[in-house]
């Protein structure tokens, strides 16, 4: 694996889903020791940090953490060992056989005496009686309440057989004890402080790191989270450049925090000049994002009709049913109260030079600029969006100094009849996004999936906005561009689903940039997925691909390849020449009667049935 042509990401998802799965029935049925199984899994560990571009100074255990825990959730050998052996004497306590069923007393006779071997500390006869105790005992006091659910409210779970129970107690048992390993770590961890409990869970899912990121991006998440980066100061660390400093305004140490989102070069030269300076490039590629997709929000909104009265929830009385299930309102949200809603955004492109961006005065006058609102004057609300795109360590600061800033401008609003409202969305320089983002889009009324799937697009673009930040950190010349991200609805796996769909009637072959592939295969194997942008000039790379321009070269070679036909089909013009009709030469171009019964037969051969059909739907 290790010198095939492939990419990294997909050597790790090979050795992950099939080699380890290969081994999983050697290691149950065979009896390996652990010092066997920990040398191959250190093999592996090495070849998963080369292939994947972890810094060797990285703590291992984000290669094997659950991605609720910001980890890649990869599968470790030592562990998958330890599992099997469970299994394994599971079978045998409870097989058919009574000879087997005794053979696993007598193990676990000899355990419990201490004859586990020499430096163990458990055995699986042991781990399997504990781990049964354990969840004898859940299942007495019954399920914990939990969140602000209702008393006698239980949440429907997955039915696990009592072998797959177990194992995911010692999977869960695995991941408690990799959290504990984690506070020994001072630089590596610093999201152990703000992304337990305040972040959304990252998609790093395989369908997103191999059709989502590229090879380049997923190295560089997978160290920014972990901080080991090659910045100035981990350079220094490091003792490979202690000459290091950043490569904008010349600070010694700089720390990746500088580099992404502090170094003051940034804020008062390249601020300076007419155009935006990356900072602000990144802050306002998330603007534009969600004033795209807001602008299409309102306009819906706006043709609903205006509900006078919303739905209240019903109580029941004991004893009865409810006359009708709760429907909620299409128009949820602060934008069912009107039906008069116009939003306005502190972007170039949404203003002509003629004209600039400017918070209504009649709502309140007020020098400050936020970057979006939405307003409509019949029921006198107006809705204000404010975006920031700190370090991740900082999203709490800048939360409450947004909410000090703006509230007396609602209490300015409000002596006006105005009722003023905030959103602010806030994504991290590393792409997380606080779960507060989540409960503002959804108050502004975009569904629960719509309003996930658009925190998932912030958080790629901002991912891709940094990594191109950290790219340029020696380039003083950064000229911007409007970044997007590589599709409207979630990535390259998205863009992979559209072009199947475009294509779905031309079931026999599928063409890729000239490239003809074989049925099934989404893409050509020489196609890089779109990386970034450009760097320094104004270009746009990252669009993807349009499929009908796919068709429509499809289409162009299946023109082309009737007019071959039709030629070869014709009769030749030195034929024609030949045939004399009252001592005049013919024409040596071909009569329409005859162009016509060429095309016939072309139609003819083209109903033969050894050829496919060729479909194609009315777009």
């Amino acid at each position: 694996m290790d010198e095939s042509a492939i990419e990294g990401r997909m050597k790790a998802w090979i050795v992950n889903f099939h080699v380890c799965s290969k081994l999983a029935w050697w290691l149950m049925v065979q009896n390996f020791g652990a010092t066997t199984v920990r040398k191959w899994q250190r093999r592996i560990n090495a070849l998963y940090r080369k292939w994947l571009g972890l810094a060797q100074p990285a703590e291992p255990s984000v290669l094997f953490r659950s991605n609720e825990h910001f980890g890649l959730n990869l599968k470790d050998l030592v562990e998958m060992w330890r599992q099997t052996r469970v299994v394994k004497w599971h079978i045998m306590k409870y097989a058919k056989d009574p000879q087997t069923r005794k053979v696993y007393d007598h193990r676990l006779g000899l355990d419990q005496k201490g004859h586990i071997g020499k430096g163990n500390i458990t055995s699986p006869a042991l781990t399997i009686e504990r781990i049964e105790r354990s969840l004898d005992f859940e299942r007495i006091i019954g399920a914990g309440q939990l969140g602000r659910t209702g008393l006698g409210f239980q949440r429907v779970s997955k039915k696990l057989r009592p072998r797959e129970h177990i194992v995911a107690r010692m999977k869960q048992e695995a991941e408690e004890n990799r959290m504990v390993l984690l506070h020994d770590y001072q630089m590596q961890t610093n999201w152990l402080h703000w992304g337990l409990d305040g972040m959304m869970k990252k998609d790093l899912s395989w369908q997103a790191m191999l059709y989502q990121y590229s090879q380049r991006l997923l190295k560089f998440l997978i160290n920014a989270q972990s901080n080991t980066l090659p910045s100035p100061d981990n350079l220094r660390r490091w003792k490979l450049n202690r000459s290091a400093a950043c490569g904008l305004c010349g600070s010694e140490a700089a720390t990746l925090t500088h580099i992404l989102a502090g170094c003051p070069w940034v804020r008062h030269s390249e601020n300076k000049v007419c155009r935006e300076d990356r900072y602000t490039w990144r802050h306002n590629n998330l603007v534009a994002l969600v004033a795209g997709e807001l602008n299409d929000h309102i306009q819906r909104a706006n043709k609903l009709e205006k509900k006078s009265a919303r739905h209240l929830i019903q109580l029941v009385p004991a004893g009865t049913k409810p006359r009708h299930r709760y429907q909620p309102d299409a128009s949820c949200g602060w934008l069912g109260d009107a039906n008069d809603w116009v939003a306005d955004w502190d972007l170039p492109e949404f203003h002509s030079n003629a004209s600039s961006y400017v918070f209504p005065h009649y709502i309140c006058a007020s020098p400050l600029k936020v970057d979006g609102f939405i307003v409509s004057n019949s029921s006198k609300v107006c809705i204000i969006l404010e975006f920031t795109s700190p370090m991740e360590d900082n999203l709490d600061m800048w939360n409450t100094r947004k909410k000090v800033k703006y509230s007396e401008l609602e209490m300015e609003a409000r002596k006006n009849g105005w009722t003023i409202r905030s959103v602010f969305i806030e994504v991290g320089a590393r792409g997380w996004v606080p779960q507060r983002v989540f409960a503002g889009l959804r108050s502004l009324g975009l569904a629960a999936l719509a309003a996930r799937r658009l925190c998932k697009r912030l958080s790629y673009l901002a991912l891709k906005s940094s990594y191109i930040i950290w790219i340029n950190r020696f380039n003083k010349e950064f000229h911007p561009w409007r970044l997007k991200d590589q599709d409207q609805k979630g990535g390259d796996a998205g863009l992979a689903k559209a072009e199947k769909k475009a294509l779905d009637h031309v079931a026999e072959k599928q063409v890729v940039n000239s490239t003809f592939l074989r049925e099934g295969k989404r893409r050509a194997n020489n196609v890089s997925l779109p990386e970034d942008g450009p760097v320094s000039n104004g270009g746009l790379s990252d669009v993807p691909p349009n499929s009908y321009a796919m068709l429509k070269d499809l289409v162009h070679g299946m023109q082309k390849n009737l007019d071959e036909k039709a030629r070869s089909l014709l009769p030749q013009p030195s034929e024609l020449c030949q045939e004399i009709d009252n001592g005049d030469r013919l024409s040596e171009s071909p009569q329409p009667a005859e162009r016509d019964e060429s095309f016939d037969k072309i139609m003819k051969l083209l109903a033969k049935p050894h050829l496919p059909p060729l479909r194609f739907t009315d777009s």
